[in-house]
């Protein structure tokens, strides 16, 4: 189903995140976002999709990200 294009003064989504070991070494992030309002919820295993399933609910784009914004070669240091 189609997310409906209006510009709703409230839209809510759930996020669920969490890192996944598969067959490499380093843990991938995995997330499930739902739209509340509708039901409709979706997997995802990069968070510039997420962003992107966002606005298309929204209506509007996102908040920018510094950190992808400056790509992954410039990744903050793990704390």
């Amino acid at each position: 189903m189609e997310p409906e294009r209006t510009h709703a003064e409230h839209v809510s989504f759930v996020m669920r995140l969490w890192l996944e070991r598969g067959g490499s070494a380093v843990p991938e992030w995995r997330w499930h976002i739902l739209h509340v309002q509708s039901g409709q919820g979706r997997a995802f295993r990069s968070l510039s999709d997420v962003l992107d399933f966002v606005e298309e609910w929204a209506g509007y784009p996102p908040p920018s990200i510094p950190a992808l914004d400056r790509g992954r070669g410039e990744r903050r240091p793990h704390r």
